[in-house]
């Protein structure tokens, strides 16, 4: 009997049904990859303190900073294989993959290797407060060793992921997530190694994922037409991964370079509010992860549509999208506002941390709509225009992170609400744009694949 493949036709079936089916996975993905970070920060914040607390949350914004460009990549080479796939080109697959394979790796290596001879440097600039400086030098450099394995993951997941996998990228996330869980407490808690043992676990927890992942394509190649032995590197399909890729890298790269500056302004308030900043992120983070990951799984599902030509069928996609991240975000909001220092309380004791509890949970609040009208922008995902997500990207750092930051925290003299405030709420420079591309730009026309020649 033929067994049931992984790989899943996003095009045919219920839309609502289907795209529930694959964000499922996906959203649990992502919210394990949250997972990382966060219990690093639970258990540093129980057993090492707000001085902990403030270095893991700077050193992990600098982590995030430098594998954006990798996750660009990723991001490209997730959008021409699901288009490719819904209009059944699978011998395109094989020459994407690899091709996209060199590319992250390089950058990876380059990436990192800058990051850990910088290291001193990078944190100077961000205002690390001097009693966080060394254990967050630490954190850098341990996580900087291993930004290969964050990179190869983020690259086998979007190759999954264009070809309707999810459920196989959830696995391999909990892998390393339960391996990140055990070793947290073995060698911050029981061998007392601090952040660096906290980094140590998150390395290795995504190295096992790795492992894990490329053993699976081993035994599967024909299914998902990837030869790992035939890899080989395309110039022209590296030109295209380049435009799409670079430019989401950018936007990418400009958040966080903003969440960097609004983290510099946060720092030189005291360590305590540093602290209670990079707490609200994590916890802010979550619904943006869940928000992201409906996106980015909306972005899978409208690739293959626009590949096979189903514009209805895409509209369709996204309205569902829209509706299933409304009622997360409604879910998530409402509980945080119930218990505001309740939920900060889990990461720390700290009493200087948890009076600052309230005004990040008001400003996350104030800004759920943003995240509910992110959702559109996984049109702009799935097809592929980078140029229109990298003006949006720029617009939500500089006019959105640093501007509104500013000009609340310092300008007004709200302090560290109007940090928070600014923080969150400039998400609606991205969810207007979203919203606004969807309805009146002409999307129907934009596509990647006739931008490829066919393989000899």
């Amino acid at each position: 009997m033929k067994q049931k493949t992984a790989v899943q036709d996003l095009t045919q079936g219920n839309v609502m049904k289907t795209l529930i089916l694959f964000s499922a996975p996906f959203l649990l993905s992502s919210l394990l990859q949250t997972l990382y970070s966060t219990v690093d920060m639970l258990v540093v914040g129980q057993f090492v303190g707000s001085a902990g607390l403030s270095a893991t949350s700077i050193a992990a914004n600098l982590i995030n900073l430098a594998i954006t460009i990798c996750i660009g990549f990723a991001h490209a080479g997730q959008v021409l294989i699901a288009q490719a796939t819904g209009a059944k080109q699978t011998e395109q697959v094989q020459s994407i993959a690899s091709t996209l394979a060199i590319l992250i790796c390089a950058s990876a290596l380059l990436i990192g290797g800058a990051a850990m001879v910088f290291s001193r440097q990078l944190l100077r600039l961000l205002h690390t407060p001097e009693e966080a400086f060394d254990l967050a030098r630490s954190y850098l450099l341990t996580c900087s060793a291993g930004l290969i394995f964050t990179a190869l993951y983020n690259m086998i997941s979007a190759l999954f992921r264009g070809m309707g996998d999810s459920r196989h990228p959830f696995i391999f996330v909990l892998i390393a997530s339960v391996v990140n869980l055990v070793l947290d407490v073995l060698l911050v808690g029981v061998f007392r190694l601090s952040v660096f043992g906290a980094a140590l676990a998150t390395v290795i927890g995504q190295a096992c994922s790795v492992a894990f992942s490329v053993v699976f394509l081993f035994r599967h190649t024909e299914e998902f037409h990837i030869h790992i032995r035939d890899w080989r590197f395309d110039g022209k399909i590296a030109g295209l991964l380049a435009r799409l890729g670079l430019p989401m890298a950018i936007s990418s790269s400009a958040v966080n370079i903003s969440g960097l500056f609004v983290s510099s302004m946060v720092n030189q308030l005291g360590v305590g509010v540093s602290a209670a900043f990079g707490t609200g992120q994590k916890l802010g983070g979550i619904p943006h992860i869940v928000t992201m990951a409906i996106s980015m799984g909306t972005g899978a599902m409208v690739a293959q549509n626009i590949g096979a030509k189903l514009f209805d069928r895409t509209r369709k996609t996204i309205y569902s999208a829209v509706l299933i991240t409304a009622v997360v975000q409604f879910v998530f909001t409402a509980l945080s506002l119930a218990f505001p220092v309740g939920i900060f309380r889990l990461f720390t004791q700290d009493e200087v941390v948890l009076a600052y509890a309230r005004p990040w949970i008001i400003a996350m609040a104030v800004a759920s709509p943003a995240m509910v009208l992110m959702t559109f922008n996984g049109i702009i995902n799935g097809v592929g225009d980078a140029r229109t997500s990298l003006m949006i990207g720029l617009t939500d750092a500089f006019l959105g992170r640093v501007l509104l930051s500013f000009l609340l925290g310092i300008v007004l003299h709200f302090g560290a609400q109007g940090f928070f405030l600014g923080y969150t709420c400039s998400a609606y420079l991205t969810g207007v744009p979203g919203l606004l591309y969807f309805l009146f730009v002409k999307w129907e026309k934009k596509e990647l694949l006739d931008k490829l020649e066919h393989p000899v």
